[in-house]
């Protein structure tokens, strides 16, 4: 088959759960079908820094917008994504996979799906919200509406087009269901981007760290509910240790919360990791942590528990795997 992938919403410092499956899915695909990923500077040094040949890479240079914040970026990569496709040309193109549900990815994916009418249209839907004018979205409310918007334009072209879904839980999946009423079959709840053997392949660590966090520092994320609850901890051992993994537009706000509340010692910043020294980080961690309050999939667990790392997280239905 010839696939067509679309990830232009990799943002700099900030890596998703559903950029981990895209990468994950397109480096199987690879070893047997035509596979060609189009994306952004920072994603292609993702890709490559996970395997993915360059020959299999297009860049859309839009990153440059990443210093102007995310939803800025957002705004400049769905312009570029809008007039970067007027020009794609694909032929003979069998599937065509948006790797998130947003403008910049759903755009491109769209209009090549026109070329070529046979293709079967493929969108990552792992965040959505549930609320009229997304009134759920943790952004606050001016963000949920675009948020709202987007995932309006998103249902619309994927009833069109009959295009299958993927969400990152059985729970996911059913919502959705309900929220587009389409047909079941076309919606699949996917548990994607952790390879076992990777993780399975790194030697155990001495314990340096009593709880690791990872992931996008980001409201959905409640972190700063979650150095608060790091604060009552180490109220009763102080010589407790939290590394934080990851980046994101919260970024300057947490530090400061640490140095308000002095926890310096307590409470490390590692920033982005991935591959082999992200693995390292959890493998010398005692436990896993996440204060989320919505969680779509959470992949950063799933690899946690890959290390035989325990999690501590909310009893969130999404989290529930069909074994139980």
């Amino acid at each position: 088959m010839n696939i067509v992938i679309f990830a232009n919403i990799i943002h700099t410092n900030t890596l998703t759960g559903g950029d981990k499956i895209f990468v994950e899915c397109a480096k199987r695909w690879l070893s047997r079908h035509s596979v060609t990923i189009v994306t952004n500077q920072i994603g292609h040094e993702y890709c490559r820094k996970n395997g993915i040949p360059s020959d299999n890479l297009v860049v859309w240079n839009a990153s440059w917008s990443d210093a102007f914040g995310v939803y800025v970026a957002m705004t400049v990569k769905a312009v570029v994504c809008l007039f970067r496709s007027i020009f794609f040309e694909k032929k003979g193109v069998d599937v065509v996979f948006a790797s998130s549900l947003f403008l910049p990815d759903l755009i491109p994916a769209v209009m090549l799906k026109i070329r070529n009418p046979a293709a079967n249209l493929v969108t990552a839907a792992y965040l959505f919200t549930t609320k009229r004018w997304g009134g759920d979205y943790s952004g606050g409310r001016i963000k949920g509406l675009l948020f709202y918007i987007n995932e309006i334009i998103f249902f619309f072209f994927s009833k069109k087009y009959q295009g299958a879904v993927l969400t990152a839980s059985e729970f996911d999946r059913q919502r959705l269901v309900q929220l587009e009423k389409a047909d079941k079959e076309r919606i699949l709840a996917v548990r994607g981007g952790v390879d076992n053997a990777f993780f399975a392949a790194v030697p155990p660590q001495l314990m340096q760290y009593d709880a690791v966090f990872v992931g996008r520092f980001h409201p959905q994320k409640c972190l700063f509910e979650l150095i608060e609850i790091w604060s009552k901890i180490i109220e009763r051992d102080p010589k407790l240790t939290l590394v934080l993994v990851g980046g994101g537009q919260l970024d300057d706000e947490l530090r400061q919360l640490v140095k308000d509340k002095n926890l310096q010692k307590n409470v490390l910043f590692v920033g982005v990791q991935d591959g082999v020294s992200k693995v390292k980080i959890l493998k010398s961690s005692k436990i896993f942590i996440s204060a989320s309050k919505y969680d779509s999939g959470n992949i950063a667990l799933d690899e946690a528990l890959a290390c035989g790392v325990p999690g501590v997280v909310y009893d969130l239905p999404r989290l529930n795997y069909p074994s139980g």
